[in-house]
């Protein structure tokens, strides 16, 4: 399977580090896409991946528009810190948009409210 992460580390997160390496030692095909001067369709283009693993606050409309042409690469998407209004728009941008999203997660625990669709 090839996956593309979104690099969305923080000086409090390393979750999108952590994970490449982890599928990258399952015997995936990774790439972290941490370059911002790379483009959304370029980086798609060029790896061609069946995933795409990012923070909602990194889904832009370049995201939204390639994963809606592209029906067969499946959208996981951190949601840890979104309000309940965040987590309708990103729920209704996915079903309009027809994009392939199978699940969404959180790494907040207890600390965070859990948003509610």
């Amino acid at each position: 399977m090839r996956i593309l992460i979104q690099n969305y580390t923080s000086v409090i997160c390393s979750e999108p580090m952590y994970m490449a390496k982890a599928f990258e030692l399952t015997g995936h095909d990774v790439h972290l896409w941490g370059d911002s001067q790379i483009s959304t369709f370029d980086v798609f283009d060029s790896f061609a991946p069946d995933v795409f693993v990012t923070h909602f606050q990194f889904l832009n409309p370049d995201c939204v528009k390639y994963l809606s042409q592209n029906k067969k690469i499946e959208l996981i998407l951190n949601c840890t810190g979104m309000s309940a209004d965040q987590i309708n728009m990103v729920e209704s941008t996915v079903e309009e948009n027809g994009i392939n999203c199978p699940f969404v997660f959180t790494n907040a625990g207890q600390v965070l409210p859990y948003p509610r669709p």
